[in-house]
C-alpha cells in the first residue's frame, strides 16, 4: 500500500468527524493543561526517533569507523536509541540550538566516557564540517526549521556519496490526495505553538534530492489529543 493510501484509509483516524471548532476547544483544554511542559508535550508528539535510528542502521552497510551527525538531537534519546553500537562509529556530533539544551547529553557523554561523542550547538541549515559525514539524520528539525529547504539542502551537502539521509517529521499528502492533512496543518502549530511547521512538500522534496531507501508513515494516537498525529520515517542514499 502507498504512503498515500495507507493515510487515505487512517484518515478518520488523523482528524475525527467532528465540527473544527470543536477540536479547537479541546485542543486549546489540553494546551492548559500542559502549561510548564510544553518541552515533554513537544517530545511526546513527536514520534518515530528510535525507528528511525533502528532504520538507518538496518541500511547501513556497517557503522564500525563511520562518522554520523544528529540534529535536534536535545529532543530525544539519541545514545540509548543507537545503544551498544555507538562505540563502533568513530565519531557521533549530536547538535542542538543552545547549550542547555544539550546539557543533559554532555553530562551523559561525561558518566559514560564516550569520547567519540560530541554536543554541538548548531543548527541544520548552516552546520558545516570539515569532512562529510556517512549517516546525517534530522528527527524533526524540519518542522522545527526557520527554513526548511536550507536545513534539507545542507543535510544533503554534508553526505558522503553514498551516505544515508534519515528524516522523521510531521506528515501531510498533497492537495486532494489528503482530505485530513489540510486541516492537520493548521490544527498541528494551535497544538505545540510556533515551533512546528507542517508542510506537505518535506516528503516529496526529500525523494528528489537521493536514492529512496525506505519510507513508512505511521499515525501516532496521544493520550488525551483529540487528533492522530501523522508522521513519517524516510532513509535515502546520496548518490
Amino acid at each position: 500500500m502507498s504512503i498515500t493510501s495507507r493515510l487515505l484509509s487512517l484518515s478518520s483516524k488523523v482528524i475525527p468527524n467532528k465540527p473544527l471548532e470543536e477540536i479547537e476547544r479541546q485542543i486549546a483544554g489540553v494546551r492548559d493543561s500542559v502549561t510548564g511542559r510544553m518541552d515533554e508535550f513537544r517530545g511526546d508528539l513527536r514520534q518515530g526517533r528510535a525507528e528511525l535510528i533502528a532504520s538507518v542502521l538496518e541500511h547501513s552497510a556497517g557503522i564500525a569507523g563511520e562518522r554520523w551527525v544528529v540534529f535536534h538531537a536535545a529532543g530525544g534519546d539519541v545514545l540509548g536509541d543507537i545503544g551498544k553500537k555507538v562505540e563502533l562509529l568513530k565519531q557521533l556530533d549530536l547538535v542542538d540550538a543552545s547549550d542547555e539544551r544539550l546539557s543533559p547529553i554532555r553530562r551523559r557523554i561525561a558518566a559514560h566516557e564516550l569520547g567519540n561523542v560530541r554536543a554541538v550547538v548548531g543548527d541544520a541549515a548552516t552546520f558545516a564540517a570539515a569532512e562529510p559525514y556517512d549517516a546525517v539524520l534530522l528527527p524533526y528539525a524540519l518542522s522545527s526549521a526557520e527554513d526548511w529547504f536550507a536545513a534539507a539542502d545542507n543535510a544533503a551537502a554534508l553526505l558522503r556519496p553514498g551516505g544515508l539521509l534519515g528524516v522523521a517529521d510531521f506528515f501531510a499528502a498533497r492537495g486532494g490526495d489528503d482530505p485530513a492533512g489540510g486541516r492537520l496543518a493548521a490544527l498541528l502549530p494551535k497544538l505545540m505553538g510556533d515551533e512546528a511547521y507542517v508542510s506537505a512538500d518535506f516528503v516529496p522534496y526529500l525523494r528528489r534530492g537521493g536514492e529512496l531507501v525506505s519510507l513508512d508513515k505511521q499515525v501516532a494516537d496521544i493520550p488525551y489529543v483529540p487528533i492522530g498525529i501523522p508522521y513519517f520515517r524516510y532513509v535515502g542514499r546520496k548518490g
